[in-house]
């Protein structure tokens, strides 16, 4: 299990339960984290001085098809102010696979892949 750094903005619990598909935002109670499960073993929270992750310290999300993954960066693009997202990277095709990185609303990261 890892943690994720999560604010109060309602801007970031709709993207975690509208656009990410997450059954509840993170719990906003001190100090501030809330579990997920995470591709790999390392864990952050958020403090009064929270020192954010690269995007190699991030969620993946697998999607079911490369053309998912594609239309989910357009989207992210095309919406990335209003959905409140920091940066998105290009699409990445390399080894079978198609995906994107990006920084949600609290500055998590998150990938979005599929074989392809």
């Amino acid at each position: 299990m890892a943690r994720f750094s999560a604010t109060t903005s309602s801007a970031a619990g709709v993207f975690y339960v509208e656009v990410l598909g997450l059954e509840s935002p993170p719990v906003s109670t001190p100090p501030n984290t809330s579990n997920i499960q995470r591709r790999r073993d390392i864990s952050s929270s958020c403090n009064a001085a929270r020192q954010y992750l690269s995007p190699v310290n991030r969620f993946t999300l697998q999607l079911g098809s490369a053309p998912e993954v594609e239309q989910a960066h357009r989207e992210f693009v095309s919406h990335k102010n209003s959905l409140g997202l920091n940066e998105i990277t290009d699409i990445d095709r390399a080894d079978g696979t198609v995906n994107f990185i990006f920084s949600d609303p609290d500055k998590n990261w998150w990938e979005l892949t599929a074989n392809g």
